[in-house]
């Protein structure tokens, strides 16, 4: 890069999930980009929402990606409505520095506009599954004007002991094979 000149970062995203089945929401963020040991997101205000610093071992050899999700409280105690409050729409500035001190960034665009849940046909809730064969189908809500579905994040979770799988899947997709 030239002297002076700012590190573009190779990914910066930031999404609100809503969550269907538990009906709660929240904020995740990724980036990605050359070695860093600081970096800093705020949101269109101004506010900072992350400041991460890489420490010890990590400080002078650098992490390259980052990926986090907030809290999820359900909605009975944070309504959507106060989340997006928390988290405004609009561009979010990330900032940071590489180990070899030069300053990188990156922006998102955060977007208050979020499709209805898909319909989960099956399985049904609650259901006792078998431990092969589970196919999860789904289907698609109405897309609202404006906004337009890219893909689904079908998230399963056995809790004893804990496996999750996930996988992304197109938005012309209906179903996924839960292994």
């Amino acid at each position: 890069e030239a002297a002076g000149k700012p590190i573009r970062l190779d990914a910066a995203t930031l999404i609100i999930e809503v969550n269907g089945t538990d009906g709660d929401a929240g904020l995740q963020f990724f980036l990605d980009g050359e070695p860093w040991n600081s970096m800093t997101i705020s949101d269109p205000t101004g506010h900072v929402v992350v400041d991460v610093d890489a420490r010890g071992r990590l400080k002078d050899w650098g992490l390259t990606e980052l990926f986090s999700e907030s809290n999820e409280p359900p909605f009975s105690e944070v309504p959507l409505a106060e989340f997006k409050a928390r988290f405004p729409e609009g561009k979010y500035t990330f900032v940071g520095e590489t180990i070899e001190g030069e300053k990188l960034v990156g922006t998102a665009r955060l977007s208050h506009d979020i499709p209805d849940p898909p319909v989960i046909t099956s399985p049904a809730d609650g259901a006792t599954v078998d431990r092969v064969g589970v196919v999860a189908r789904w289907q698609a809500p109405p897309e609202p004007p404006g906004i337009d579905i890219v893909g689904y994040r079908v998230i399963a979770t056995r809790e004893d002991p804990l496996r999750v799988y996930q996988v992304e899947l197109p938005a012309a997709a209906r179903k996924v094979p839960i292994p």
